[in-house]
């Protein structure tokens, strides 16, 4: 029963990308092969994802998916605790595509154990990950990105807000945090109390309409 109107946005931080990948010797080559397959039958792929449905590796899939004119009610998801758990499903062969997000799956696509096929990001990613093609460059207009913020109680005061806004505008410009971001392939997307709210605002009503429509939500 809680919303964003239940807490304080103080600020949004960062945003983390989902990846979706593949053992090395699957057939589906790139995100097209994912969709094609998927036209003749949504249930022909299964999706490995973590920790439960409703979470962000899930509505990744199905925004791309659903962008992609896909019967996303119809679509074969298979949910685990981690997504290690995920990443090894797909290379024993159990699951056909993990979605994960990108930090996460670098050592196995390094390793060569893993391919992957699409990102949600707006535009490629650097490193290990700049030959993954976006979904948008797949002919698929979506961007998924697991975002991260800094909330409060509800009722905090003006003040209260604005110390630790300046705070949080500090941490983001300090050189520790940016090689971090960096090293996680991680975008910094930093909003302030007022700017989070609204931006809160405009997820929540996008998440509600695509979880109502896969029965996850009402």
């Amino acid at each position: 029963p809680l919303t964003y109107t239940d807490v304080t946005p103080v600020a949004q931080l960062f945003n983390e990308y989902v990846a979706f990948a593949v053992r090395s010797d699957s057939t589906l080559k790139n995100g097209r092969d994912i969709i094609d397959r998927l036209r003749n039958d949504p249930g022909a792929v299964s999706f490995a994802v973590a920790a439960s449905l409703g979470g962000a590796n899930h509505i990744a899939t199905v925004l791309a998916m659903k962008n992609a004119g896909i019967d996303v009610k119809k679509l074969k998801f298979v949910v685990f605790t981690s997504g290690v758990q995920s990443q090894t499903a797909v290379m024993g062969g159990h699951v056909d595509v993990a979605a994960v997000p990108v930090s996460g799956v670098v050592a196995q696509l390094a390793a060569g154990r893993l391919r992957v096929l699409a990102v949600s990001s707006a535009r490629r990613l650097g490193r290990v990950m700049a030959a993954v093609p976006t979904w948008k460059e797949q002919g698929v207009d979506s961007v998924f990105s697991s975002w991260r913020g800094v909330i409060g109680p509800k009722g905090m005061s003006a003040a209260q807000i604005a110390y630790w806004e300046s705070v949080m505008a500090r941490v983001v410009e300090a050189d520790d945090w940016k090689k971090d971001m960096a090293a996680n392939f991680w975008e910094s997307n930093f909003m302030t109390s007022v700017e989070s709210r609204k931006f809160l605002k405009s997820q929540y009503d996008e998440y509600k309409s695509v979880l109502t429509e896969v029965g996850l939500a009402r």
